[in-house]
């Protein structure tokens, strides 16, 4: 479950962190997000399809085959759902207004009780700089 988003230089959001988390710091099933008119309710949620729409523009090859073999014949990226766009049109759809650089997503999750980091950075000209995905897979203490 997703805890936090961080979003730099997304649309309207020079540096903002939206954390889903409660008074625990666990990750909320239900999260409602409202306020005034402009104040960036759908540009958040934009920034969720931004990230599904960016693994999207990876060729099926890549992407489609190897997560197939990995879980066994189950794949959870629909081939039929791919986007006819590259990483620098989406990125230009969502990079802010007047910032010299490209837009930036951090995402921390809870993943079977482990938390994981997934980092996405891209340039002024859309192109990935640097993708990460942190996630501790056994603890050996």
């Amino acid at each position: 479950m997703i805890k936090s988003i961080r979003l730099q230089r997304f649309k309207s959001f020079n540096d903002l962190e939206f954390r889903i988390t409660g008074s625990k710091g666990s990750p909320q099933n239900i999260v409602l997000v409202y306020g005034e008119n402009g104040a960036g309710k759908t540009n958040l949620t934009e920034s969720f399809a931004f990230l599904r729409d960016s693994v999207l523009t990876l060729s099926p090859s890549d992407t489609i085959n190897p997560l197939a073999d990995e879980a066994k014949g189950i794949c959870y990226l629909d081939p039929c759902e791919r986007k006819e766009t590259s990483m620098p049109e989406l990125c230009s759809e969502v990079r802010m207004i007047g910032s010299d650089d490209g837009p930036r997503i951090t995402v921390t999750m809870s993943v079977d009780g482990h938390d994981a980091r997934y980092e996405l950075s891209m340039d002024a000209r859309g192109f990935v700089v640097y993708e990460a995905l942190n996630y501790m897979i056994n603890d050996r203490s």
